[in-house]
């Protein structure tokens, strides 16, 4: 099972993704506000959605886990 974890500290403002989604390495899965400017997330990794462990809104923190491939 891969992860996708966040790349820094911020608030989530849109997810893009859905379970069951397939991605690519470079696919924008979310995008986050941080610093008053908008974060692109990216897999690091391809695969199928399989969970989802932010929402919008959320603070995240660098490293917290966001998505789970398989």
């Amino acid at each position: 099972m891969a992860e996708i974890r966040c790349p820094m500290t911020g608030v989530i403002a849109r997810i893009m993704v859905e379970i069951g989604d397939t991605v690519t390495i470079g696919d924008t899965v979310a995008v986050m506000e941080s610093m008053k400017m908008e974060i692109l997330i990216q897999a690091d990794t391809g695969g199928r959605i399989k969970s989802i462990h932010a929402s919008v809104d959320e603070t995240v923190e660098e490293g917290d886990l966001l998505f789970e491939c398989e």
